[in-house]
């Protein structure tokens, strides 16, 4: 059946709008089923929690100009004073091409240095430039009101527990 619209011409009949779900809901609700499924598998919920953590941190940061890479490479130098790339790259699980481009992107954003290793000519070491360190304290600052964000739903008692914890899964291995 069609309908004769203006200047007699035809027009099909109007479907009936399918509502599509909304994606974040959806998303939600997916999460929500794995994290049931999940919930006695270690890995998988500190996945989560870290991709949480790193959500919450890459917009807390962001008015400053910097990723979460960038800081944990400011925060590195801080504990470090002079570093090798290679080490950097280590520390953070990143490959050797990416450390390149991210240390790339700090040095234009002058927040570190690249330095001549004095023992050894062929090999640089990195430190954070003035700027660098500023932004390195107020990414500090920031990480300190996050972390209580982050850890709200726990107890004070048991975010002390779960730090202690994540200390030694985080520790090394001999």
């Amino acid at each position: 059946m069609t309908k004769t619209g203006t200047k007699g011409r035809s027009q099909p009949p109007q479907r009936a709008r399918r509502t599509r779900p909304n994606p974040d809901s959806e998303l939600e609700r997916v999460l929500d089923a794995c994290h049931a499924s999940a919930a006695s598998s270690g890995m998988f919920l500190l996945w989560r929690a870290a991709l949480r953590g790193r959500e919450l941190m890459e917009m807390r940061i962001a008015p400053l100009g910097l990723r979460a890479r960038h800081l944990g490479v400011l925060w590195i130098l801080e504990q470090t004073g002079r570093i090798s790339q290679q080490q950097i790259a280590a520390l953070l699980g990143l490959d050797p091409s990416t450390i390149v481009l991210v240390l790339d992107e700090m040095e234009k954003k002058e927040l570190v240095k690249r330095v001549r290793n004095p023992r050894d000519r062929r090999a640089y070491g990195l430190v954070a430039t003035a700027k660098g360190r500023q932004l390195a304290h107020s990414g500090a600052a920031l990480m300190a009101d996050l972390d209580q964000q982050l850890l709200a739903p726990l107890e004070r008692g048991e975010r002390g527990q779960l730090l202690q914890l994540l200390s030694r899964l985080a520790a090394p291995r001999a």
